[in-house]
């Protein structure tokens, strides 16, 4: 469905988000606030070449991070904001 996801939620947000993502897509995950375990198998690494990119915003610059959040707005639609939330 998705060939990219943002995911500050982590847990079965996460897990649930793996199963959305096309081939060769690719998760960036920064937060566990939905918790931090994750069940899921390796099928969608190694059967669907997902990759799970981990995160670290805290240490990102401010200018990183408004370069970052201005590059989202140019590149979601606003009218497609409340479709990408599960």
């Amino acid at each position: 469905m998705y060939d990219g996801v943002v995911d500050a939620a982590g847990g079965k947000t996460l897990a649930a988000a793996l199963s959305q993502v096309r081939r060769h897509g690719c998760i960036a995950a920064s937060g566990n606030a939905a918790g931090a375990e994750l069940v899921t198998t390796v099928y969608p690494f190694i059967l669907h070449g997902v990759t799970l990119a981990g995160i670290d915003p805290n240490t990102a610059s401010v200018q990183d991070r408004f370069t970052a959040w201005q590059r989202l707005h140019t590149l979601i639609p606003e009218h497609e904001i409340d479709q990408l939330s599960m």
